[in-house]
């Protein structure tokens, strides 16, 4: 049984893979145009988004006074835990070459950023994006949910586009992040009921 496991599983991830070579190689080779090569490289650089953040933050003080520092704080800490999640575990774990430094697909490699030495299963962009999406559409930002689920698949998907990443290292980020968030937010509300129960 446990052979049949093994087996099945190499199968699963070999075609994942195979797949993951595939629409590398079309989005480098033929899958681009001159506005996306502009466009996905701000998506995905973090100093786009501070705006946001910034009205984010605004918004859940006009909001939500009582928990406005909380929800900062637990915003923080939660990418904090989650990139810590992505980078120090789970890529060591999976020691996966991200596909810009493949010898096999490198030559595909357009260059339109820097190709980092690091890991690349899952992508800690998705993944982060995702954790952050998630537990303000719980939260503070609920009636604009599918503008947040959007935003963090646009961060995925140009992580792909860019050739940092294969799909499936884009697709697992965004479950884990979302999965992340949804945990993050349970706790943060817990907290914040407990908080409401001894300032009465």
């Amino acid at each position: 049984m446990r052979d049949f496991v093994f087996i099945f599983f190499n199968i699963a991830f070999d075609s994942i893979h195979a797949w993951d070579k595939s629409i590398y190689t079309a989005f480098q080779t033929q899958w681009h145009s001159a506005w996306a090569d502009v466009i996905f490289p701000i998506l995905r650089n973090k100093l786009t988004w501070i705006p946001l953040y910034i009205v984010v933050a605004f918004y859940a003080f006009q909001k939500h006074k009582a928990h406005f520092l909380h929800f900062v704080l637990f915003s923080i800490g939660l990418v904090i835990l989650s990139d810590f999640t992505c980078a120090q575990l789970l890529k060591p774990f999976f020691e996966r070459i991200r596909p810009c430094a493949n010898p096999d697909l490198s030559l595909h490699f357009r260059g339109l950023i820097h190709c980092s030495n690091g890991y690349s299963m899952p992508s800690c962009h998705a993944m982060n994006h995702a954790a952050l999406a998630c537990f303000w559409s719980l939260n503070v930002l609920k009636k604009y949910r599918w503008y947040l689920v959007i935003w963090a698949c646009s961060i995925a998907f140009s992580q792909v586009y860019v050739g940092v990443h294969y799909p499936s290292d884009a697709l697992v980020g965004l479950v884990l992040g979302t999965l992340c968030g949804y945990l993050g937010n349970l706790v943060f509300k817990k907290l914040a009921n407990e908080s409401l129960l001894e300032s009465h």
